[in-house]
C-alpha cells in the first residue's frame, strides 16, 4: 500500500490505525510474523520489538460514516438486486 490516500482509506473504512514498515516487503514479513505468533513460536509482545514502524495513520471518523453510510446503501442494493434476480429465474 504505497498510496497515501489509499491508506487513509483503509483506516478509516477498519476504523483502525495502520501501521506502515520502512520496508519493501510488507506482505511476507507480516505473514511470518502472523505464523509465529499464531503457533505460539513467540509472543505477541515481540512484535513491538521487531517491526520497526516508520509511520502510523490514524482513522479519520468523519469519512468513517461516510463510508459507513456508503456500506448501507451499497447492502440494501445488493439485498434488492440479489432478490429480484431470483424472482427472475
Amino acid at each position: 500500500m504505497q498510496i497515501p490516500l489509499w491508506r487513509n482509506i483503509v483506516a478509516s473504512v477498519l476504523g483502525e490505525s495502520l501501521h506502515v514498515l520502512p520496508v519493501a516487503e510488507h506482505s511476507a514479513r507480516g505473514a511470518a510474523l502472523l505464523a509465529g505468533v499464531s503457533t505460539r513460536w513467540f509472543p505477541e509482545t515481540l512484535l513491538t520489538e521487531v517491526v520497526p514502524v516508520s509511520l502510523r495513520i490514524d482513522p479519520n471518523s468523519r469519512h468513517r460514516r461516510t463510508y459507513d453510510d456508503c456500506f448501507g446503501c451499497y447492502r440494501t442494493l445488493a439485498e434488492r438486486l440479489s432478490s429480484a434476480a431470483q424472482e427472475r429465474d
